[in-house]
C-alpha cells in the first residue's frame, strides 16, 4: 500500500510540475509579444510545428518543389518566386507554356487548312478556268509532310499511338514500366537517326540551291524542314513522357493510359 501511495504522490507531483512549466511558457510568450520580441518556444511547440510541416509539405524541413508536370505544363514559375523573376523570364515562361500546350495542335490545323485550301482552289481553277498554279501540287505535298510528322509528335504527347494494352495490363507492374522504357528508347533511336540524315539532306539542298518545283526562288530545304522539326518535337515529347512515367512509377501510380478517341480529338 505504501508503495502505491508513493507512486500516486509522484504522479501528482509530475503533473503539477508540467502545468507550472506550461503556465510559465504562456507567460513568457505573452511578455515577448508585449515587448515586440520573438516568443519562446517549448518542446511541445516544436513538435506541433514539425507535425504541421510534415502534413503540409510531406517531409519536415523541406521547401515545396514544383513537380515535372507543373513545370512542363502549367506552372513554370513557382507562385512565390514569379514576381521576383525578370520580365524576360516571365515572357519566356508564358511562351513555353503556350507552346507546350498548343504548338502541335496549332501547326497541324494550319497545315491542314492550307493544304485543303490549295487543293480546293486549284481543283476549281482546273475544271472551270482550265488553269492551275505550277507549284500547287508540290505545296500541298510538303504541307502534308509537315502535318504528318507534327501529328506524330502530337500522338506521343497524347499517348495515342498504337499499343497492346490488353496484354500489358496483365503483366506485373515492373514489366509494364520496363516495356514503357523500351518504347521510349525505340522512339529516341528513330528520332536521332531521322534527325541526323534529314539535316544532312537539308544541308546538301541548301548548298546546291535547289528550289521547289514550279517556283523560281522558294528554297527546297525550307520545305523539307518539316522532317527535322517534326522529329525534334517527337524527341521532346518522348523525354516528357519518360519523366512523367518515372514519376508515376516512383509514386506507384498506374502507368498504362486509358483514354477514348473523343478525348484525343
Amino acid at each position: 500500500m505504501g508503495r502505491v501511495a508513493g507512486q500516486a504522490h509522484e504522479d501528482r507531483r509530475l503533473r503539477r510540475l508540467s502545468r507550472a512549466l506550461q503556465a510559465g511558457a504562456r507567460d513568457s510568450r505573452g511578455d515577448s509579444r508585449h515587448r515586440g520580441e520573438a516568443p519562446a518556444v517549448v518542446e511541445g511547440d516544436v513538435a506541433a510545428s514539425e507535425n504541421r510541416t510534415t502534413r503540409a509539405r510531406g517531409r519536415p524541413g523541406r521547401r515545396p518543389r514544383a513537380s515535372w508536370g507543373r513545370v512542363m505544363n502549367r506552372e513554370v514559375l513557382l507562385p512565390e518566386t514569379a514576381a521576383a523573376r525578370p520580365r524576360g523570364w516571365r515572357v519566356a515562361a508564358r511562351i513555353y507554356r503556350w507552346c507546350d500546350g498548343n504548338l502541335e495542335y496549332a501547326l497541324m490545323n494550319t497545315s491542314y487548312a492550307l493544304c485543303t485550301l490549295i487543293v480546293f482552289v486549284e481543283a476549281v481553277r482546273r475544271y472551270l478556268f482550265r488553269s492551275q498554279a505550277p507549284w500547287s501540287g508540290q505545296a500541298a505535298m510538303y504541307l502534308f509532310i509537315w502535318l504528318s510528322w507534327i501529328g506524330c509528335a502530337y500522338g506521343i504527347k497524347t499517348r495515342a499511338h498504337l499499343r497492346f494494352d490488353e496484354i500489358r495490363d496483365r503483366l506485373p507492374y515492373m514489366a509494364q514500366f520496363l516495356l514503357k522504357l523500351i518504347d521510349y528508347a525505340v522512339w529516341i533511336l528513330i528520332a536521332l537517326i531521322t534527325l541526323v540524315f534529314s539535316i544532312k539532306q537539308i544541308l546538301i539542298q541548301a548548298q546546291l540551291g535547289s528550289v521547289v518545283q514550279g517556283t523560281d526562288h522558294f528554297p527546297l530545304w525550307v520545305a523539307f524542314l518539316g522532317v527535322p522539326f517534326g522529329w525534334s518535337l517527337v524527341l521532346w515529347r518522348t523525354l516528357q513522357c519518360i519523366v512523367e512515367d518515372v514519376r508515376r512509377f516512383r509514386a506507384k501510380e498506374p502507368i498504362t493510359d486509358k483514354f477514348s478517341l473523343e478525348e484525343v480529338a
